[in-house]
């Protein structure tokens, strides 16, 4: 499957248009990535190239799960609905601001204090593509224990 890049405000425009600004939906799962890694003889390869990925599914059609992929993150934080509370979006449009991609699950600007009591990530590149496939219960980005 092909990643559209989100390059500007027109891509982010038309994004947060096609997932109607992810109203009416859940962050599923979300993976992160350092990039960084040791190999098979125990050297270390630092790349430092942080990626997050979060997968979207929402009760409407067309599409109705999405993932979207940031990669150069300079900062992502991830903080739960407390049990009990409801933990779907009521409106979380993706954000460009100079050159820098800013996603917050209530939708906070980057520069309030009270982002930090949502999930919320900010980086250089964005990338997005439809994967309805992934309806459902089942995890994605780690195996379910049988």
């Amino acid at each position: 499957m092909v990643w559209n890049e989100i390059k500007s405000m027109n891509d982010v425009n038309h994004l947060n248009s096609l997932f109607s600004n992810f109203h009416d939906s859940y962050l599923k799962e979300l993976c992160y990535s350092s990039g960084s890694y040791v190999c098979d003889d125990l050297a270390m390869h630092d790349y430092n190239e942080p990626i997050v990925r979060f997968l979207f599914q929402r009760i409407w059609e067309n599409p109705s799960v999405i993932e979207v992929e940031f990669r150069d993150v300079l900062q992502v934080n991830i903080k739960p609905a407390p049990k009990g509370d409801f933990s779907f979006i009521l409106d979380a449009p993706i954000h460009l601001s100079g050159d820098t991609f800013y996603w917050n699950a209530n939708n906070w600007s980057i520069h309030d204090t009270a982002k930090d009591m949502y999930t919320w990530v900010l980086a250089k590149k964005t990338f997005w593509r439809v994967r309805d496939n992934l309806l459902g219960y089942k995890k994605v980005y780690q195996v379910d224990k049988e």
